[in-house]
């Protein structure tokens, strides 16, 4: 156990080159419909993307559904295998693992069908140990599932990935070592997205070399616990990976209690930028240092920030949640509404408490909307993207949210201004929804609000409009929406909120939905699939979002339901983006 390794693969990109073969099955398909492929049509839209995807972008007005066109598209590509490649040095490589005493295992995105199909086709079965297919890890990372199937240690692994969107699922099980292959991504950008190492292809790569190779990532944690003078007897429980930070929970010597450390993720890609944009790192620090302790609502508890040896901020580390049998992400969908009500009675606790009072005096580094990195940064990356936004979700819009689209892209910065300004300002956190929550189920499932990257001076509705749409499934929105509009307004008239009339109210839900959830659905939705860990995410955020939209203009309803359209219910969460 001490010797062995466990060498986790992914199959597309990493083992074998497929784009050639998915390039003809989609022209054959595509060809049926009258559309002619062309390089700048699969890398837009078929390339890195999955059938649901592609199904609502380019065969929306198509009679197939997700099951018919994913059963046609795997038979034509097992016709057609003979045209797959094997990435150079393959076969030495296994080899090299087996020789050596490791474990070997296929850790995959393919269906199961497809992926046993190759992996004949190209003779490896009989070097492989097991194989992991997406089928198996509908609940769990795929690469955990492996790790567990071995029971050995993160730091026992070593993962080879060519895909951003699995450096990160790779990275979130801290292995010994994340390997990028460059056959989609050029150095650069496999490790900016995670990759301690990358390779070409296999000729150069060592067996031993690897083993013998300490990962940098593991040396800095330590580090940083270690600044804080904790002993050196440190156990590293669990890691989850983000685009914007990590979350690492440890425990110090044989402390019944664990804690949660979270830093930053220093990767750069898309998604990491648009966080030092936004000074999500910054503003979650000050939330903790300098307003937490006021803070009328249950969170973790704090214990330090964590600064670097140039003594710039890099971390905190809280209180860890689950060591209490906390819930975390409750699919508010069927719990009962009890606990989605006492959210919104908490959010509305909290924005009473700083309602109209002077906050840029008391926190000056608290954010507003009119901000230098809100305006006109905002209306200037939706006017870049909103081109390309509207090419790419036209198919999903009816022409009434299409005409709506347009009248908030051309009064966006009114819409801004709105929120920066006037009465009824006051402390909101800025991405409330279930993923950012955990619940004590044994009290009453009193709400702990977690993840104040986004905490900034607005309205009070900006909280619950992001609350409902984000954590409601879209057959629920209506019911939902009008329950909770209602409750959240009472409930501030509960608190003590007067001279705030139902009129200017019912303004700011308009805007509300019209603001951060359209901002982040240009955001998200001009972003390649491949860097999204929830790659359905800004389907179901743009769907809802302009469902909503249509509740409030009062026009002909008619809701889609995600399983008909063969999606996942409850699937549209990027549940790991701002952890």
């Amino acid at each position: 156990m001490d010797t062995t390794h466990a060498f986790l693969f992914e199959l597309y990109g990493t083992l074998v080159l497929t784009d050639e073969v998915y390039y003809d099955v989609w022209q054959q398909i595509l060809a049926t419909y009258s559309i002619d492929l062309t390089k700048q049509l699969f890398t837009d839209f078929i390339q890195g993307n999955n059938d649901t995807y592609i199904l609502h972008s380019l065969l929306y007005n198509v009679n197939i559904s997700l099951t018919e066109l994913s059963k046609l598209k795997d038979s034509l590509f097992i016709e057609n295998i003979n045209e797959i490649k094997v990435v150079e040095g393959v076969y030495n490589m296994l080899k090299s693992i087996k020789l050596t005493g490791n474990k070997l295992c296929i850790v995959t995105n393919f269906n199961k069908i497809v992926a046993e199909e190759i992996i004949k086709y190209i003779q490896i079965e009989h070097l492989i140990d097991d194989i992991i297919f997406k089928e198996d890890s509908a609940k769990s990372s795929p690469y955990l599932n492996a790790i567990n199937k071995y029971n050995i240690r993160p730091d026992k692994c070593i993962i080879f990935e060519s895909t951003k969107s699995g450096l990160l699922s790779a990275k979130g099980v801290y292995p010994k070592l994340l390997i990028g292959i460059e056959t989609i991504y050029n150095d650069y950008q496999l490790l900016s997205n995670g990759a301690n190492l990358t390779f070409k292809n296999y000729t150069n790569c060592v067996i031993n070399d690897l083993i013998h190779t300490s990962n940098r990532g593991n040396s800095l944690i330590k580090h940083l616990l270690h600044s804080l003078n904790y002993s050196n007897d440190i156990i590293i429980l669990k890691v989850k990976s983000g685009f914007v930070a990590d979350v690492i929970s440890f425990k110090i010597n044989d402390n019944v209690n664990s804690y949660i450390l979270k830093y930053e993720n220093n990767d750069v890609n898309a998604l990491s930028d648009m966080a030092v944009q936004l000074d999500l790192y910054e503003r979650e620090y000050y939330f903790y240092t300098n307003i937490s302790n006021k803070i009328n609502i249950k969170i973790p508890i704090f214990f330090n920030l964590i600064q670097d040896d140039n003594f710039k901020n890099c971390g905190i580390i809280l209180e860890n949640l689950t060591d209490k049998n906390y819930k975390i992400n409750l699919n508010l969908n069927v719990e009962s509404i009890d606990v989605s009500l006492k959210i919104v009675d908490r959010m509305a606790s909290m924005h009473s408490l700083f309602w109209n009072k002077n906050l840029k005096v008391i926190y000056p580094q608290l954010k507003k909307s009119n901000d230098q990195i809100f305006r006109p940064f905002f209306t200037d990356f939706i006017s870049k993207r909103y081109d390309l936004f509207k090419t790419k979700w036209a198919p999903i819009l009816n022409a009434f949210q299409l005409e709506k689209c347009d009248e908030i892209f051309h009064n966006f910065s009114n819409i801004q201004h709105r929120f920066s300004t006037g009465p009824h300002l006051t402390f909101i956190h800025g991405d409330i929804k279930s993923p950012n929550i955990f619940y004590d189920v044994g009290n009453g499932y009193e709400p702990y609000f977690i993840d104040w990257q986004h905490c900034a001076i607005g309205k009070g509705v900006q909280d619950l409009i992001f609350f409902i749409i984000e954590s409601f499934d879209i057959t629920h929105l209506k019911l939902v929406f009008n329950i909770m509009k209602n409750y959240y307004y009472k409930k501030l008239l509960e608190y003590g909120i007067t001279n705030y009339t139902l009129e200017e109210y019912e303004q700011d839900i308009d805007d509300a939905i019209s603001y951060i959830p359209f901002f982040t659905a240009v955001w998200f939705g001009t972003i390649s699939q491949d860097e999204l860990t929830d790659k359905n995410f800004p389907y179901f955020l743009i769907s809802k979002m302009f469902y909503l939209i249509e509740i409030r203009g009062q026009a002909p309803l008619a809701a889609p339901t995600p399983t008909s359209l063969g999606l996942e219910v409850g699937s549209g969460i990027q549940r790991d983006i701002y952890i």
